[in-house]
């Protein structure tokens, strides 16, 4: 199930990055129950970031068990790169860890 942590605004959110998140919860579910956003366009992000235009969204990996992280990685990179998304694991091991995932096709 997709969900979104409390204070995250879908406002301006991309198409692209909605089909996105739906790619996401679709690998997910093979590894855990739920899939939760906890950042799209709000939030402290780097200056020109993707999420500032809806093209960008954090995804948890807290509920991913234990040796699992790596897979879902490859799975999510995978199933979206070919689509034009960027797939990034960020602050791997801290306790802000998450992926990372934007629209930014290449021509």
């Amino acid at each position: 199930m997709l969900l979104f942590k409390p204070g995250v605004s879908l406002k301006g959110l991309a198409v692209q990055a909605s089909t996105g998140m739906l790619a996401v919860d679709s690998v997910y579910q093979r590894y855990v129950a739920d899939t939760l956003i906890t950042s799209v366009n709000d939030g402290m992000h780097m200056d020109g970031s993707l999420h500032y235009v809806g093209q960008a969204f954090d995804v948890s990996t807290h509920e991913i068990p234990g040796g699992r992280l790596e897979f879902v990685v490859k799975d999510l990179k995978r199933a979206l790169n070919p689509a034009g998304f960027d797939v990034v694991l960020e602050d791997k091991g801290k306790p802000n860890e998450h992926i990372h995932v934007e629209y930014d096709p290449k021509s």
